[in-house]
């Protein structure tokens, strides 16, 4: 009698281990969530920033896109992944932003960020490591809230920006380049909302 137990214990644990071998697996839906804090533009949208000697650098989106997997099989090294990305230029110089996130089942999963600025041909970046949301910061004597920090720790002098301000439905408002230089946006009133419509959205799978 006892063996049967033992027997049947062992068959219920093969059976267990068996369960999800090979299993559709549905992802979350894409919901947006740091991207609150990149522009509320459209592509062919436009938004300028001014510097201390009235120059003025107006960078135009040319690229916003969304990349959703909704399902994948279990067991096969693959899982849930959500990307976002975002491009401005002017003339050469470039402002790129992207968000990743990466999770297996229901978990929380790993996020993943990079903002990367290319001014004059030098080219620096920041990461959700270099992020710290404030509680406040003024800019020509506008008080802003729902802020988040972008700094550079470890920036070499031949990058191009090491310190960032975010505002949340608003984008960017201020940059400062190693050597000093501070970009302000000139149009620090234009709040809109971040939607899904205004990316170009795209289901991908994994192979």
């Amino acid at each position: 009698m006892k063996n049967k137990q033992i027997l049947l214990g062992l068959i219920l644990i093969l059976i267990s281990s068996c369960v999800g071998f090979m299993e559709t697996v549905n992802c979350r839906d894409f919901s947006l969530n740091e991207e609150n804090y990149w522009f509320p533009l459209a592509v062919g949208d436009t938004v300028s920033f001014v510097n201390t000697k009235d120059e003025i650098k107006t960078f135009t989106v040319v690229d916003k896109h969304i990349s959703h997997r909704k399902e994948y099989t279990s067991d096969t090294g693959c899982g849930c992944y959500d990307e976002s990305r975002m491009l401005l230029k002017s003339g050469v110089d470039s402002l790129w932003l992207r968000r990743e996130v990466m999770y297996v089942n229901d978990n929380k999963g790993n996020n993943y960020e990079e903002i990367v600025f290319t001014i004059n041909g030098k080219q620096s970046g920041f990461y959700e490591t270099d992020r710290s949301k404030i509680n406040s910061v003024t800019i020509n004597e506008k008080t802003f809230t729902d802020v988040v920090f972008y700094t550079c720790s470890e920036c070499e002098k031949d990058l191009s920006v090491n310190k960032m301000y975010s505002v949340k439905n608003l984008g960017v408002v201020q940059f400062e380049q190693v050597n000093g230089e501070v970009w302000t946006r000139t149009n620090l009133s234009n709040y809109g909302a971040t939607t899904m419509e205004s990316f170009i959205f795209e289901e991908t799978t994994c192979d």
